[in-house]
């Protein structure tokens, strides 16, 4: 919450987790990553009207960090996050974001977002690994 001309400024944000992107390789699971659809709202908010979301951003004060959505966002627009590739499909990465009022810093909620699990799953291997496997035959005389 933060004051604005006498008001408080509440802000309300949700997030969805897109489905993991496998990037284009079926079998290797380290480069697997995930997008975040983020929507928000805002009473007594700064007068652009606007959001950013923030990553790195200190969670006691919401200022810092790198802004995620360079154009900024109006309030009640969602917006997509992460398509640099940033949010890891690992198991074990979780991120904690920072939604924010562009006019106001301090007018902030922390979003935590959890682990996701890898997409890519990689084929069995055949007995003849690593390819090609050639058969070989035998005549016998």
């Amino acid at each position: 919450m933060c004051p604005n001309n006498g008001e408080e400024c509440t802000l309300n944000a949700n997030a969805t987790i897109d489905p993991c992107n496998n990037n284009g390789t079926d079998d290797v699971a380290a480069d697997d990553y995930f997008t975040i659809q983020i929507n928000a709202t805002v009473a007594n908010g700064g007068s652009s009207n606007k959001y950013e979301v923030v990553i790195g951003a200190d969670p006691l004060t919401g200022i810092g960090g790198n802004v995620l959505n360079s154009e900024r966002t109006n309030y009640g627009s969602p917006v997509t996050v992460g398509n640099t590739k940033i949010f890891k499909a690992d198991v074990s990465s979780t991120y904690q974001l920072v939604v924010r009022d562009i006019n106001n810093n301090n007018c902030f909620q922390l979003i935590d977002i959890q682990s996701v699990t890898p997409c890519s799953i990689a084929p069995p291997k055949s007995p003849c690994y690593p390819v090609p496997c050639v058969p070989i035959g035998l005549i016998k005389n």
